[in-house]
């Protein structure tokens, strides 16, 4: 089977002398999909032709011919093809954060401010030189390339960056999927309880406003949206496999009352547990849920 992408250059990222890698892909958008992931690098993502969808901390961008985006170090970010049979051609290049550290020791403290359109066009003109010479038989083509990487970094740290707010620093130093696995791993056990979202952020080590916002960019579900689902499952498991009645399957896992039930179950059913069982004739399982949710690192 024929490579839907080519790689040139594949810089290496821990030897500091070099600035990164570059990849040139050119395949249909239903290709294009990456799944919301972070580093320490700097990514920038460049459409030669075509249009890519990237999301970066949440926002969502059309990114199209001879455009870019740029996901800081950290940055939570997901690519995917805006038409499924649509090739995109476009370029990844990360920058490594061994060669940035070299020069900017602190940048993992500073943002990238890309709004001024002349300091973008400059970026795009060391671009199109990359997209220009990586298809190149020119024996300086590596020599052109390494040249605009360099000019890249020198524009961005230097016209660009901004001091992170405390608000904004949400990937500091930890790693995210343990911290969010532990919080998960508690509310599975202590469902049935009164579960407070400051004694999960605890359980996390986060405060609890730092932990709404890396819950929900981890998961796509708010703290009570995802504790109400997981209350919920088991206790329609409940009813079916231990003949409970409602109220009893309520207070059991971890709801104040009957009606509290009842009103989550239909916000999530648009029915009653009656009914539900009823028109489909067996519950959604717990067990599907969970694992579902950690096959996809929490993004379901």
């Amino acid at each position: 089977m024929a490579k839907n992408y080519a790689m040139k250059y594949e810089l290496s990222t821990v030897d500091s002398n070099f600035p990164g890698r570059v990849v040139l892909f050119d395949k249909p958008g239903k290709d294009c999909y990456i799944d919301k992931h972070w580093h320490k690098s700097i990514e920038i993502n460049y459409v030669i032709k075509g249009d890519l969808k990237i999301t970066i901390n949440g926002e969502n961008k059309i990114v199209s011919d001879g455009d870019f985006a740029i996901a800081n170090a950290n940055d939570v970010h997901q690519t995917d093809g805006k038409y499924p049979n649509e090739h995109v051609k476009f370029l990844v290049i990360i920058f490594s954060s061994v060669f940035i550290k070299n020069y900017f020791p602190d940048y993992e403290k500073y943002r990238l401010d890309l709004s001024n359109n002349e300091i973008r066009d400059d970026i795009r003109a060391y671009l199109k030189i990359i997209e220009n010479f990586i298809v190149s038989d020119d024996e300086l083509s590596e020599l052109h390339i390494l040249s605009a990487l360099i000019n890249i970094l020198d524009t961005i740290f230097t016209k660009c960056s901004r001091q992170r707010e405390e608000s904004e620093d949400l990937f500091k130093e930890i790693d995210n999927v343990n911290y969010i696995k532990s919080a998960i791993e508690y509310i599975k056990e202590h469902y049935m309880e009164n579960v407070t979202l400051g004694q999960v952020a605890a359980v996390a080590g986060l405060t609890p406003s730092y932990f709404t916002k890396l819950f929900k960019i981890k998961t796509n579900r708010t703290f009570h949206v995802y504790l109400n689902d997981i209350r919920l499952r088991h206790a329609l498991s409940d009813i079916e496999n231990y003949d409970v009645t409602e109220t009893e399957a309520a207070y059991n896992n971890g709801f104040p009352n009957i009606k509290s039930f009842i009103a989550a179950f239909k916000r999530n059913y648009n029915c009653t547990p009656s009914q539900y069982i009823r028109e489909n004739k067996k519950l959604p399982s717990i067990y599907g849920f969970n694992k579902k949710l950690e096959e996809n690192n929490f993004n379901v």
